[in-house]
């Protein structure tokens, strides 16, 4: 077994959590200077649009957004390589994340990271 190289692990910028944060996305892109969002969220949180107030605050803000459903529980290599790759296809320079538990309706948890410049 070969020795395995050196790597190192940051987790994301910012959390937060606090009633009404995914209504506040726009002001929290816009500090970090984020121009195009890749926001990571899954299909049924589309479909019940639970994410459509959170895009348009972004979209107010002047922030494009991507919107990316294809996410799996403990999701495999090969999945988060494919969120990776369709990040980088779309341009994006910052990531948010939102699950289940953001969109309760007494409060929100919001992930959101800015991509480094060289991504």
């Amino acid at each position: 077994m070969q020795p395995t190289a050196g790597f190192s692990f940051e987790t994301t910028r910012k959390v937060i959590c606090e009633d009404g944060a995914a209504l506040k996305l726009g002001d929290y892109a816009a500090e970090l200077g984020a121009r195009r969002v890749f926001l990571v969220t899954d299909k049924g949180l589309v479909q019940a649009g639970l994410i459509d107030p959170a895009v348009a605050a972004m979209k107010a803000a002047g922030v494009e957004v991507e919107v990316f459903t294809d996410v799996l529980p403990d999701p495999p290599e090969t999945a988060v390589e494919a969120a990776v790759d369709a990040c980088r296809d779309v341009g994006a320079d910052a990531v948010v994340g939102l699950d289940r538990k953001s969109t309760r309706l007494n409060s929100s948890h919001t992930d959101i990271s800015r991509m480094p410049s060289s991504a």
